[in-house]
């Protein structure tokens, strides 16, 4: 079987068709990824100009606003990546045995780590005074721990950092980021 999506292993079900899908036949892109409400336009171009129909065109629509809705609650879309023992899958299409999962030395680790980032942005949207200090710092730290699980799941610090500029050159962290090269 030819595998179309590396990354995932998916398991799909049209709940009205009882059509089922799996990764030989369909893509995943998730919704944290800063990179979907672009290709989500685009697909929607596409459908149009191909003549998909009205229904479609629309849930396609409203399906981006869902998505822009999670990233706006979720602190903003995050950068996709393709990290540690994912790449041989991705890009050479090794395989693993059917129901298998090949976990990343830290997996559970990295897991933790995010759990405790979302606790403190709950804690950040519950309890903190937006434009405050204290807001400041502990959205600092929720995205340092969110650099962190990238870093544990093999990502370089520049991968899990990202430019410069995305911590603000004003910020102590921006400021570093920039001085490293």
């Amino acid at each position: 079987m030819n595998i179309v999506d590396r990354k995932f292993q998916i398991k799909a079900l049209n709940p009205i068709t009882g059509k089922t899908y799996t990764e030989a036949d369909s893509i995943l892109l998730c919704a944290k990824d800063a990179a979907v409400p672009a290709a989500l336009n685009a697909y929607h171009d596409e459908c149009v100009r191909i003549g998909a129909n009205p229904e479609h065109i629309e849930s396609i629509l409203l399906l981006l606003g869902r998505v822009l809705e999670f990233q706006k609650a979720a602190g903003g879309g995050r950068t996709p990546d393709t990290v540690g023992a994912e790449i041989p899958r991705c890009l050479n299409g090794e395989e693993i045995a059917e129901g298998e999962t090949l976990r990343l030395p830290g997996a559970s680790l990295a897991a933790a780590v995010r759990d405790l980032r979302g606790e403190i942005d709950i804690i950040i949207h519950d309890s903190i005074e937006p434009g405050s200090a204290a807001y400041d710092h502990l959205t600092d730290a929720k995205d340092l721990l969110g650099v962190l699980a990238h870093i544990i799941l093999g990502s370089t610090v520049s991968q899990a950092f990202g430019s410069p500029g995305d911590w603000g050159y004003g910020t102590k962290i921006g400021r570093s980021l920039a001085r490293r090269g």
